[in-house]
């Protein structure tokens, strides 16, 4: 069974990718308490309501070149994020098919859009999960 804080950080990494990709190329800010509620589950202990998941998973996708921001302020908000070409180029169709990524012409951008849409709350859950899985999993080749 999967941990539960990596559960947590691929439902976060979905809301991350998706708010950049909807919003691509103009920079956005992040508010990280705000996407902690987006990604944390109800059940959520204490100590991760504390915690949150937001701030970390953020600052790894900056660490690792999927997007850069401007600032960040002492409460874990970031200013004017956006995608790098790195970024962009896991969550955009033509270029995932181009360069083998993926073989669907459906683009991950896409799916993590049609994932809340087309779904209920527990399995939107489970396919940003699936999701974010293939993203990380791209992110290491």
């Amino acid at each position: 069974m999967e941990p539960r804080n990596t559960l947590l950080f691929k439902v976060c990494v979905y809301h991350v990718a998706r708010h950049l990709y909807e919003n691509f190329p103009y920079p956005t800010d992040i508010n990280a308490r705000e996407f902690d509620q987006r990604a944390l589950p109800e059940d959520a202990s204490d100590e991760e309501v504390f915690r949150g998941i937001t701030y970390d998973t953020v600052k790894w996708l900056e660490q690792e070149g999927f997007l850069r921001f401007e600032g960040e302020d002492m409460v874990g908000d970031f200013e004017r994020v956006v995608l790098t070409k790195q970024g962009f180029k896991l969550l955009d169709d033509d270029l995932l098919v181009a360069t083998g990524i993926a073989t669907s012409k459906a683009s991950l951008g896409q799916r993590l859009t049609d994932a809340i849409v087309s779904s209920g709350p527990k399995v939107a859950i489970e396919t940003m999960a699936k999701i974010a899985t293939e993203l990380i999993k791209s992110m290491a080749t």
